[in-house]
C-alpha cells in the first residue's frame, strides 16, 4: 500500500504533468498571460520615467506641443512611419500618452514573444523561473525607464530569439510563423532606432553562424535550412532597407528638410564624437573658416544656427584636417570606463553565467554560442568606448543580448551531476535574488525622485507662467524634459511654446515657430523681440553676449527673470545697449 507521502508526491506530479500539457497546448495565451501579469505589477508599484530627454522632445513633435505648433511624423531619431502613426493617434486623442504607450507596447510584445520562444524551446517550470529572474533583473529597468533606443536593441533581440526558436523542433507551419514574427520584430527595431538594429545585428552574427553551421551538420534537409536562413535574411535586409530609403526620400523630398542629414551628421562629429579640438595648434584650421574660438564654443553648445558662419562647408573643412575617429591614447581610462560600465552591469554578468552553467555540458555548440554572444558584446562594447561617445542606455541593452542568448539556450534539467558546478548554480542563485531588493529599490527611489521633480518643474513652469504669446529658446540640455512623465497628462505645457538649440535646431519645427513671432534671425531677435526670452545657464550666456559683438557689432545685457535653483537654468531677457 502506498504510503502518504508517496500519494502526496504523485499527485504534485500529476498536477505539475497536467499543467505543463494545457501550458504547451496554448504557449502563446501563456506567455501573455504571465506578460501581462507582471507588466500590471511594474506599472502599479514603479513610476514610469524616460532615461533622457530625447524621448519627451520626440513625444512633443507628435504630438504637437512645445518645439512644433501640430503634431508632426519628422521624429527624426526614428521613421517617418512611426511618426506616421503617431501623429494620427495624437491627432484623434491630443492628450492621451501615445508616444509612451507605444514603446510600452513593442517591449510587451518582445517579453511576449520572448517568453514564447523560451518555453517552446525548451519547457520546464525552471526556465520559467529563469524568466523571470530576467524579467525583474534586466527588463523591469528598460520598462520603468523608458528610452526608444532600448526599446529598439529589446524588440531586435526579440527578433533573433524568435528565429532561433523557429529552427527547433515543430512543424513547418509554427517554424514559419516564428520566422515571420522574427522579421516583424527586426523591422520594428529598425524603424524606431536604426542603429539600433544595426547593433543587434551585429552582435547576433556568431550564434546564428554558430547554429548554421550545427543544424547543417546534423538534419538531413539541408535545403529547408538554407531556405529559413535565406528568407529571414533577405527579408529583414529588403524590409529594413526600404523602410530607411523610404525615409531619407521623405526627408529629402521636402526643401526644408533635406539638408537636416548632412548638417545633423556634421555637427554630431563636433559634438556627439568630439573629433575637433581647439587649441594653440589647431587655431590656423578655424581661422581659414573664419572662427573665432568662441564661436567653436558656441558651435559645441548646440547654438549653430547661422549656416553662413556654420555651414556644412566650412564644418566639413574643419573636419577633414582631424583625424575620421579620435581614439582614447589613455589606455588605463578606456579600460577604467570599461570596467565601470561591467561593474554598473553586475546583474547582467551574474545572470549570464547562471544561464550559461544550467545549459547542457554535453551540447558544446550552445555553449559556444553563449560564449560567443558575450564574447562578440565585449569586444564591441570596448571597441565603441575606444573610438566612441556613447551613453549607459547603449550599452545596457547590448549586454542584455548574452543574457537572453543564454537564457534560450538554458536546458531542461536544473539537476547536475558534477557537484562543483551544481554547488556553483545554487550560490549564483542565491546572490542574484539577494541582489534584486537593492536594485528594486534602487529603481523605486529612482522613480519616485523623478516624480518629485516633475513635480517641482510644474510648479516651475506655473511660476514662470508663459501664455501663447511668449517664446523661449532652450539651450541645449538645460530645461529639464527629462522630467516630463511618460504617462502624464501634457496639456499643461500647451502654451509652453519653444525653440530648442540642439539637435532640432535646423528644421522647419524651428523655422516655423519663426514665422509664427515675425523672427528673422535666431541671435537678434533674442533682443529685437519683447516677447522672446532665453531659457539657459549663467556659464554659456558670455558666449552668446561675446558671438554678437563679434558678429553683429552689437552690444547686449541681459536681466534674469526667473532662476531655477532646483534645475540650475535661469530665464533671461536680453535687450540691446544703446
Amino acid at each position: 500500500m502506498p504510503s502518504r507521502n508517496n500519494i502526496k508526491r504523485q499527485s504534485l506530479r500529476n498536477f505539475k504533468n497536467n499543467l505543463t500539457e494545457k501550458i504547451l497546448k496554448h504557449p502563446l495565451l501563456f506567455s501573455f498571460i504571465v506578460v501581462f501579469v507582471l507588466f500590471i505589477v511594474v506599472l502599479s508599484v514603479f513610476v514610469q520615467t524616460y532615461r533622457t530627454n530625447d524621448d519627451p522632445g520626440m513625444a512633443s513633435i507628435v504630438a504637437g506641443t512645445g518645439k512644433t505648433a501640430q503634431p508632426d511624423e519628422h521624429v527624426r531619431y526614428s521613421n517617418v512611419l512611426v511618426g506616421f502613426f503617431l501623429k494620427g493617434l495624437y491627432t484623434i486623442s491630443p492628450y492621451f500618452p501615445w508616444y509612451a504607450s507605444f514603446h510600452l507596447l513593442i517591449q510587451f510584445i518582445a517579453m511576449v514573444f520572448f517568453l514564447y520562444a523560451v518555453i517552446s524551446h525548451r519547457f520546464s517550470f525552471s526556465r520559467l523561473i529563469f524568466f523571470l529572474l530576467f524579467f525583474f533583473g534586466v527588463e523591469l529597468c528598460f520598462i520603468s525607464s523608458l528610452q526608444f533606443t532600448i526599446t529598439s536593441i529589446m524588440a531586435g533581440q526579440c527578433g533573433i530569439i524568435l528565429f532561433l526558436s523557429a529552427l527547433g523542433n515543430g512543424t513547418q507551419r509554427r517554424s514559419w510563423i516564428l520566422i515571420c514574427s522574427g522579421i516583424f520584430m527586426l523591422v520594428l527595431s529598425c524603424l524606431i532606432r536604426r542603429k539600433g538594429f544595426y547593433l543587434v545585428g551585429l552582435l547576433s552574427i556568431p550564434v546564428l553562424l554558430i547554429t548554421f553551421i550545427e543544424k547543417i551538420g546534423k538534419i538531413s534537409d539541408k535545403k529547408s535550412l538554407i531556405m529559413k536562413y535565406s528568407v529571414f535574411i533577405l527579408c529583414t535586409i529588403l524590409l529594413t532597407f526600404s523602410a530607411i530609403q523610404f525615409n531619407r526620400w521623405y526627408y529629402d523630398k521636402d526643401p526644408e528638410w533635406n539638408d537636416f542629414y548632412r548638417i545633423n551628421t556634421l555637427k554630431g562629429q563636433f559634438i556627439d564624437y568630439s573629433r575637433v579640438s581647439y587649441n594653440a595648434d589647431t587655431k590656423p584650421i578655424f581661422d581659414e573658416v573664419g572662427w573665432s574660438y568662441n564661436d567653436f564654443i558656441m558651435l559645441m553648445a548646440w547654438f549653430y544656427a547661422d549656416l553662413d558662419v556654420f555651414s556644412p562647408k566650412k564644418m566639413e573643412k574643419v573636419l577633414s584636417a582631424f583625424p575620421p575617429y579620435i581614439t582614447k591614447r589613455n589606455l588605463k581610462l578606456v579600460f577604467r570606463n570599461f570596467l565601470t560600465i561591467l561593474g554598473d552591469s553586475y546583474i547582467y554578468l551574474l545572470l549570464f553565467l547562471f544561464f550559461t552553467i544550467n545549459i547542457n555540458f554535453k551540447n558544446w555548440h550552445d555553449l559556444i554560442k553563449a560564449g560567443s554572444t558575450f564574447l562578440m558584446v565585449i569586444f564591441v562594447a570596448f571597441y565603441m568606448i575606444l573610438y566612441l561617445k556613447l551613453p549607459d542606455r547603449v550599452y545596457f541593452p547590448m549586454f542584455s543580448l548574452f543574457v537572453t542568448v543564454s537564457l534560450f539556450l538554458s536546458d531542461r534539467d536544473m539537476s547536475f551531476k558534477p557537484r562543483f558546478v551544481n554547488a556553483l548554480r545554487i550560490v549564483l542563485f542565491v546572490i542574484i535574488v539577494m541582489t534584486f531588493p537593492g536594485s528594486l529599490s534602487e529603481q523605486y527611489k529612482n522613480g519616485k525622485f523623478i516624480a518629485l521633480k516633475n513635480k517641482y518643474l510644474k510648479q516651475e513652469l506655473a511660476a514662470i507662467n508663459p501664455n501663447k504669446n511668449q517664446l523661449f529658446y532652450t539651450w541645449g540640455a538645460i530645461f529639464p524634459h527629462q522630467y516630463v512623465l511618460p504617462f502624464d497628462n501634457i496639456e499643461y505645457l500647451s502654451n509652453f511654446k519653444l525653440i530648442g538649440l540642439s539637435s532640432i535646431l535646423h528644421t522647419p519645427f524651428t523655422k516655423r515657430r519663426m514665422e509664427e513671432f515675425g523672427i528673422t534671425d535666431l541671435y537678434t531677435g533674442l533682443y529685437e523681440k519683447d516677447n522672446v526670452f532665453l531659457i539657459a545657464n549663467s556659464e554659456l550666456l558670455p558666449h552668446y553676449i561675446e558671438y554678437i559683438r563679434e558678429h553683429y557689432g552689437v552690444y547686449v545685457q541681459h536681466t534674469i527673470l526667473y532662476t531655477s535653483h532646483t534645475f540650475g537654468f535661469s530665464v533671461y531677457k536680453i535687450e540691446r545697449v544703446s
